[in-house]
């Protein structure tokens, strides 16, 4: 559903995958039939992102610092919609992240397995709740690690994962969104 120009299909404007590491959000792309350009590396301070609607960065690892978070964090602050998929255990990112898009404890940022239920949806008619169940288990624990963990009470919370921290959520940033 659209809510904030989320929607992302095949009618939309251009897309950009960010990846630090090898991730399954191009194969998701490729399964909605959504194009995109594909960008390899944790530094993308210098990558022009203006082109663009959508921006994801999906990461397994990696170590994204505070220049290409500023640069995200500008260009979403001018319209554009800022994803982050996965995370990583890096200081330097925790704290860019808390200075430009979401407050998160930048001193407890390191993986954690999710205790079970995985998922809860607080907030069913969040976009980014819709068509999950209200509870579920990932059938890769892997998929159950995290690393950050939001403080931001001016965050919309559509999930919660097994020990009560923010999965899935949307703020405003400027004229954009994260």
């Amino acid at each position: 559903p659209a809510d904030d120009g989320w929607i992302v299909g095949p009618n939309r404007g251009p897309v950009l995958v960010i990846e630090t590491t090898t991730t399954v959000i191009p194969q998701a792309l490729d399964d909605l039939g959504v194009s995109y350009d594909l960008f390899s590396g944790a530094d993308f301070s210098g990558v022009d992102l203006s082109g663009y609607d959508h921006v994801f960065l999906a990461m397994d690892g990696g170590l994204v610092e505070a220049p290409s978070i500023a640069n995200a964090a500008t260009w979403t602050s001018s319209g554009g919609r800022f994803h982050i998929y996965g995370g990583t255990c890096s200081q330097p990112y925790a704290q860019a992240l808390n200075d430009y898009f979401l407050l998160n404890d930048v001193n407890d940022y390191c993986w954690t397995d999710s205790t079970t239920p995985h998922s809860t949806v607080v907030a069913g008619g969040h976009y980014l709740a819709a068509g999950l169940p209200s509870v579920f288990n990932f059938v890769d624990t892997s998929a159950a690690y995290y690393a950050t963990r939001s403080t931001d009470g001016t965050a919309t919370v559509a999930a919660r994962n097994g020990d009560g921290y923010d999965q899935l959520l949307s703020k405003p940033i400027g004229g954009g969104r994260f």
